[in-house]
């Protein structure tokens, strides 16, 4: 299922920024790329990165993810890829690049028709080795005065950032939004871009050795995932996998064969006693409530894991302009 990143703006007071500006020329690129308009496209998708970092408001992970994902679509239809069945560097670099924007982008198959599955099996392969790749601190101070988006999505104290290219805007005390590509390694003191007056200080540009994270995250990169990286909903989709579980088990080995006994039973009344038939009846409502119980609480959980899956990356931010969210739904 395609993750939609959406980006809403509602005025609150008159305004006259215009926030939605690359996400209308990486729109416009996907259509010029429909219409084989090719070198309309490539001229758009090139606007669309230029004028990033100048948007008034966050650009959305969706729109900064396509603009890479585009130009590899290109690369690949265009260029030798489309001859020889293989991607070059140059479109497995730019795939990469859409891939670090979003971990969760998928392929669009309704824009791209690959038969083979070959270019997409490798698209596949590239997020597991994004997904390894090593991750840093933000280097925010918990009492920041400035707000700082990573790819249009709000980044914390706690934050770590993969290594890549991203886009990194921040709005200032005077609910200005500053923004310029960078180049992650280690994070730069985010609140000089607002000025000199607004600098982290030590905390902000300096990365200690030892404070690097040691550890990369994925299948590919040998290492295993600190606690800390696991999502909140990972851990939440497991508690509920396991509670169901816990009640499908409950159902075959307590409930059901009881169920048999008391069917049994009801079919030939004379063979046990009252007090015995009480009795199993007494068990197989206990077996059946705890099989459903389990059950519901299963399905409840995994719900709101589902629920927290597809909205992580949410931000909301209220300026006197503007109330806008932004996130993956």
């Amino acid at each position: 299922m395609r993750i939609k990143t959406f980006l809403v703006s509602i005025s609150l007071f008159s305004s006259t920024a215009y926030a939605g500006e690359v996400e209308d020329q990486v729109d416009q690129a996907r259509q010029l790329i429909f219409d084989a308009e090719f070198d309309r496209a490539a001229a758009m998708l090139d606007q669309a990165d230029v004028g990033a970092p100048n948007s008034a408001l966050p650009v959305t992970r969706t729109a900064l993810a396509n603009i890479p994902y585009y130009r590899g679509v290109l690369d690949h239809y265009l260029g030798e890829g489309i001859v020889t069945g293989i991607a070059s560097d140059t479109t497995m670099d730019l795939f990469r690049e859409a891939i670090v924007f979003n971990p969760r982008f998928d392929w669009d198959r309704s824009l791209v028709s690959d038969p083979t599955g070959t270019i997409e099996d490798l698209f596949v392969q590239l997020k597991s080795e994004i997904d390894s790749r090593m991750q840093y601190a933000s280097r925010i101070p918990e009492d920041s005065s400035v707000r700082v988006f990573l790819d249009g999505v709000v980044l914390g104290a706690n934050d770590f950032v993969v290594q890549g290219r991203h886009l990194v805007q921040v709005m200032c005390e005077d609910q200005t939004i500053v923004g310029e590509w960078v180049e992650f390694g280690e994070s730069p003191d985010f609140g000089c871009m607002c000025g000199e007056s607004a600098c982290f200080g030590t905390g902000g540009a300096a990365m200690a050795e030892e404070d690097r994270p040691s550890t990369v995250i994925g299948s590919g990169g040998g290492g295993e995932a600190s606690l800390s990286s696991i999502s909140t909903s990972t851990i939440t989709l497991g508690a509920g996998g396991a509670v169901l579980l816990g009640g499908i088990i409950s159902n075959f080995v307590l409930a059901a064969p009881l169920q048999e006994q008391v069917a049994y039973v009801e079919a030939n009344p004379g063979e046990i006693t009252l007090e015995q038939w009480e009795t199993l009846e007494s068990d197989w409502n206990t077996a059946r409530f705890t099989t459903l119980g389990l059950l519901g609480a299963g399905a409840v959980v995994t719900g709101v894991g589902g629920y927290l899956y597809y909205t992580e990356g949410q931000s909301v931010s209220l300026t006197p302009n503007s109330l806008f969210v932004s996130g993956s739904f």
